[in-house]
C-alpha cells in the first residue's frame, strides 16, 4: 500500500479558525481524523503553526533566511496528512472526505510519498 501526503493550503491573510463556527468546524476535521485513523488509512498528521516560522533559501554564492513561510502567491500549507491508498484515485476519494475542503477553507494538494533513497 503507498503512503500519500495531503498538503493542506490555505490563505496566509485569512484565519479559517476564526469565527463563530471554530468550535464545528474543529470538531468535523477531528471526526473525519478518528475515521481515518479507525479504517486504517492514516499515517500522520499535524496542523503548521503560523507564527515561529523561518525560510533558508539560496541566494547566488550564499544562504538567505527569512521569518514565515516562503511564498510567491497568498496561499501556504497550514497541515498535512499521510494516508495510505491503494491508488493515487483512492487517496484522492479519502482527500475529498475532507470537512475543510467542503467549506471551501482549504485546497489540498495530493502527493504519493516517495520511498528514500530514490533509486533512478
Amino acid at each position: 500500500m503507498a503512503k500519500y501526503m495531503f498538503l493542506l493550503r490555505g490563505d496566509l491573510k485569512s484565519d479559517s479558525c476564526a469565527g463563530p463556527d471554530n468550535e464545528e468546524a474543529f470538531r468535523r476535521m477531528v471526526q473525519w481524523t478518528e475515521t481515518l485513523r479507525d479504517r486504517k488509512k492514516l499515517a500522520g498528521v499535524a496542523p503548521l503553526g503560523r507564527t515561529n516560522a523561518r525560510t533558508v533559501y539560496p541566494v547566488a554564492d550564499h544562504l538567505k533566511s527569512v521569518d514565515g513561510p516562503f511564498t510567491e502567491g497568498k496561499e501556504v500549507v497550514v497541515g498535512y496528512f499521510i494516508v495510505e491508498a491503494e491508488t493515487l484515485a483512492e487517496a484522492e476519494s479519502l482527500a475529498r472526505e475532507c470537512p475543510k475542503l467542503q467549506s471551501r477553507d482549504v485546497a489540498i494538494e495530493i502527493r504519493e510519498v516517495a520511498d528514500f533513497p530514490i533509486t533512478c
